[in-house]
């Protein structure tokens, strides 16, 4: 199983996280974030079984898989709410509780590649 689709969510994560106050300027560019990390879900990782996964490793990356999409889903919701605030407190709010969504799919990534990188490859 190919775990550097991970790897390159975890980079986009990175980069929203330190590009969240611009993009909240730019008009409708939260929104197309959120929608681009559903679309790169889709089409990169919903398609991962993990069926070639030994039991003990496949238990714990389904579990952070799941909880990868759970999270990104409601990132995507959390921009939405970011991008159509007026207020400035709650546009700080939400800014607050989107950097802690980040830093909690950020983690879940890295706990998915280090189950990557405990397999070892086939000789």
């Amino acid at each position: 199983m190919n775990f550097s689709a991970y790897q390159q969510l975890k980079i986009d994560l990175q980069t929203l996280a330190t590009d969240l106050t611009p993009l909240q300027q730019e008009s409708g560019a939260l929104v197309r974030q959120g929608q681009g990390f559903l679309s790169f879900w889709e089409t990169q990782l919903a398609p991962l079984t993990g069926e070639q996964l030994p039991e003990k490793i496949y238990s714990a990356w389904r579990s952070l898989h799941t909880e990868l999409y759970r999270g990104l889903r409601l990132l995507n919701t959390d921009l939405i709410f970011l991008q159509g605030s007026r207020s400035p407190s709650t546009q700080s709010q939400k800014q607050q509780q989107i950097q802690a969504r980040l830093a909690q799919l950020d983690q879940y990534c890295t706990e998915i590649i280090k189950l990557g990188d405990r397999l070892t490859p086939e000789a």
